[in-house]
């Protein structure tokens, strides 16, 4: 191995490994051919505190053109751990230990996010997978339980409703009734909230994760969004175990574990007048009334 080794080479050299290793995306990539490129490298020529800055100039360099700095951050803090103990070069060894020493001060590497149990009271469930919650400061949210997906019971969605949705509804609030307060246990390896604000969580009752028990009853389908979750594979277990027992929405007398729309029922008119209904028609009017005093009633926006 030489020595004396140009300080526009180094440069050259770990800046096309770190990028490599951005294209493959792959962490085994990463120590691989990241210590290859360092090891490759003779830093004889000048003292390890030089080249320490070197490396931080690039890494500098690499995060400011980062489109994800903080996973980036954590991948290239990887490489360099690894290189402490695994690199043969003792300067280079002795660079990487100085990088290490101050690398999250210096760029700003956060600490892994944990999981937190928060209580909130409980409002209303609003269908199969999602409830609304207040918490300490008198705020409201709509929470949405991560790792599950029930059918609809609404048509505001999709414009329809799906096999199983007001089941699942009914079954949601079947669980939590009598229940004031709820705890949310957050997952780190999600976001806390999703595109539309709403809370992300697992939803705890008298101690059971109700996401989980949905999908066990057959009330659900286990859920993956981007990321992996926490619970992921108990989920993935409950889903086929219910499908194997044909719970709930697995049963052949309801969806066979299909997503589907189903047609509601179109509200029969009435045909007499002195015929009475006591809830509003599909369009969301009152079809008709008994007498005078009624019309009124059902003019200022009631049903009888």
């Amino acid at each position: 191995m030489q020595s004396g080794f140009p300080s526009q080479k180094l440069y050259i050299t770990l800046v096309f490994y770190i990028f490599l290793f951005f294209i493959m995306k792959k962490l085994l990539a990463l120590l691989l051919v990241g210590f290859l490129g360092l090891q490759s490298i003779s830093f004889a020529a000048t003292p390890a505190e030089k080249k320490a800055e070197q490396l931080k100039v690039i890494v500098k360099m690499i995060l400011d053109q980062s489109k994800n700095r903080e996973k980036d951050t954590k991948m290239i803090k990887t490489l360099f751990s690894g290189c402490e103990t695994t690199c043969k070069d003792p300067v280079v060894k002795e660079a990487v230990k100085i990088l290490n020493s101050t690398f999250d001060q210096d760029f700003g590497a956060k600490e892994e996010k944990k999981t937190e149990l928060l209580t909130y009271t409980l409002l209303e469930v609003v269908d199969g997978d999602t409830i609304r919650v207040k918490n300490s400061e008198g705020k409201e949210q709509s929470t949405r339980m991560i790792g599950l997906d029930a059918p609809e019971s609404t048509t505001m969605r999709y414009g329809y409703a799906e096999c199983f949705g007001k089941e699942a509804t009914n079954h949601l609030k079947l669980l939590l009734k009598d229940t004031k307060e709820i705890q949310l246990e957050t997952d780190p390896t999600q976001t806390a909230t999703d595109k539309y604000g709403r809370l992300l969580g697992y939803v705890v009752a008298k101690g059971v994760n109700l996401n989980q028990k949905m999908i066990e009853d057959g009330y659900g389908f286990e859920y993956t969004y981007n990321l992996p979750y926490k619970y992921q594979s108990e989920f993935k277990s409950a889903q086929k175990t219910a499908s194997e027992k044909k719970f709930g929405l697995w049963s052949d007398s309801a969806c066979k574990g299909e997503r589907k729309a189903i047609e509601e029922k179109e509200e029969k008119k009435p045909e007499q007048v002195a015929e009475k209904v006591y809830h509003r028609g599909p369009k969301g009017g009152c079809y008709y009334f008994t007498d005078k005093g009624e019309k009124e009633y059902v003019d200022k926006g009631f049903c009888g």
